[in-house]
């Protein structure tokens, strides 16, 4: 009776240790769980901020070319008045030598 009150208590010592392994490791994999949870949730929300920093460049890029596009645009614009106005002064003046040859023609022919 003696032996066997001595296995009983052993193997609920047993019983006892095994159940608080049991324990530890249910609670390391509810923590593995949670840590993959998060690890998934950093890897998502990381993917997130990349596609928001990309879509940005993205714009400010397009931004950018419409900028100079119309930059491009104004000068052009300018360049072109700018030809117009000196072609204009090379006709007045072309204009104004021309009527000076003539009058100095008629000078001549009257003299």
């Amino acid at each position: 009776a003696k032996e066997e009150k001595e296995e009983l208590i052993q193997l609920r010592r047993e019983v006892a240790e095994y159940e608080v392994e049991f324990r530890s490791l249910k609670n390391q994999d509810i923590t593995i769980r949670k840590l993959e949870a998060r690890i998934a949730e950093l890897q998502q929300g990381g993917q997130e901020e990349f596609e928001a920093k990309l879509e940005k460049a993205k714009q400010e890029l397009a931004e950018t070319e419409g900028r100079r596009t119309a930059e491009a645009l104004e000068r052009e614009a300018a360049m072109e008045r700018r030809v117009e106005t000196l072609e204009l002064q090379l006709k007045a003046e072309m204009a104004g030598r021309a009527a000076t040859q003539t009058h100095l023609l008629e000078a001549s022919e009257g003299a």
